[in-house]
């Protein structure tokens, strides 16, 4: 097994991209077991830092979908993108597929982060209040 280390400077390789993908979601998948246990939310602070956390990473997204989009919309246009058909068009219809469904999730992901934020911003001011839960 290869241990890779998550830097925004790389190394950059299809390897490596696909590995930070798959790093995310494992966080997801780490953070929905955490927070379901009693032991992994006791308190108040610990959901304001994670909204926070979660409302950045949104952000964060939003670019990289758009870095996306942009990424194959250029294979694309330098003629070397093909379909398992065989068929150009077919291509061409795909990637402008996808590029639609993914600039569709990033309009419909606004409205996520910014209620994420808003509740960071409200959680701020709530701590625990000793006394067992």
């Amino acid at each position: 097994m290869t241990t890779y280390r998550l830097d925004p400077a790389g190394p950059h390789s299809d390897e490596y991209t696909r590995h930070a993908a798959d790093a995310f979601t494992e966080a997801v998948h780490v953070l929905n077991h955490a927070t379901r246990s009693p032991e992994g939310v006791t308190d108040p602070a610990t959901i304001h830092a994670v909204l926070g956390d979660l409302a950045d990473g949104i952000a964060r997204l939003d670019q990289l979908l758009l870095q996306l989009t942009e990424r194959l919309t250029r294979l694309a246009e330098s003629g070397r993108v093909g379909h398992d058909s065989g068929d150009p068009a077919k291509a061409a219809h795909a990637v402008a597929n996808a590029t639609g469904a993914i600039d569709y999730a990033r309009r419909v992901m606004a409205a996520p982060g910014g209620n994420l934020a808003a509740a960071h911003n409200v959680t701020a001011s709530l701590y625990l209040d000793g006394g067992d839960l």
